[in-house]
């Protein structure tokens, strides 16, 4: 029984793991995406095109 409540403990921290680290992907990929590229920018102003992308 003690050995049976550990595994099931273990198998729920496994799928936590599991939920978090997919939001950690789907969170780092959605905020990489929106950030502009810095070598593309004239001076402090963005371009229409860069503008359009971040949307």
């Amino acid at each position: 029984p003690r050995r049976a409540q550990l595994q099931r403990l273990q198998q729920d921290a496994q799928e936590f793991l599991r939920f978090l680290m997919d939001w950690l992907h789907i969170e780092i990929n959605r905020k990489t995406r929106k950030t502009p590229n810095i070598m593309s920018l004239s001076g402090n102003r963005m371009s229409a095109d860069n503008l359009e992308r971040l949307r």
